[in-house]
C-alpha cells in the first residue's frame, strides 16, 4: 500500500502507528501536499479503515545554492574532523582502502548525523523565500 501511495504525484510520506491496545487497530496515514494530490490518491487507496491528508503548507525545496552551501558546511567539519582523526592512523594503507573507508564513514555521517543537523540550524535561512511567498506581501 506505500508503494502505490508512494507512486502519487505530491505523495510525502506515510506514518504507521501502533495501536493503544493489543486489541486496538494499526492506523496507516498517507500525507499529499494538497487537497488536489490527496483526491487523487484517495480515489485509488480507499478503504474501509484508509484516510489521507493534505499538508496545509506546500512544501518545496530550498534553492540547489542553498543546499550547496549547506552540504559544504556539513563535509568541511566531517573532512577536517575526519582526516585530522583517521588521516595519521591510516597513512599506511593503501588508496583504495583510505578513500572507501572514508567514503564510507562520511557519507553514513553525513546522512544521519550532520544533514538532519545543518538542515535544522539553517532552516528559516534555507526555507526563507519558502515562507515568505506563502505569506504574502508585508505592508
Amino acid at each position: 500500500m506505500t508503494d502505490t501511495a508512494s507512486a502519487f504525484p505530491g505523495h510525502l510520506g506515510d506514518g504507521l502507528f501502533r495501536p493503544a491496545t493489543a486489541a486496538g487497530p494499526w492506523v496507516l496515514i498517507h500525507r499529499f501536499r494538497d487537497q488536489e494530490a490527496a483526491r487523487a490518491g484517495r480515489r485509488h487507496l480507499s478503504g474501509p479503515h484508509c484516510s489521507t491528508t493534505a499538508h496545509d503548507t506546500p512544501t518545496t525545496a530550498p534553492p540547489r545554492w542553498k543546499m550547496a552551501l549547506a552540504a559544504f558546511a556539513a563535509v568541511l567539519r566531517i573532512s577536517l574532523i575526519g582526516n585530522g582523526l583517521l588521516g595519521p592512523a591510516l597513512r599506511a594503507w593503501p588508496l583504495v582502502a583510505r578513500v572507501l573507508t572514508l567514503a564510507l564513514l562520511f557519507s553514513t555521517l553525513m546522512t544521519y548525523l550532520m544533514t538532519p543537523a545543518v538542515t535544522l540550524v539553517l532552516r528559516r535561512w534555507l526555507y526563507a523565500a519558502t515562507s515568505t511567498a506563502r505569506e504574502g506581501p508585508t505592508r
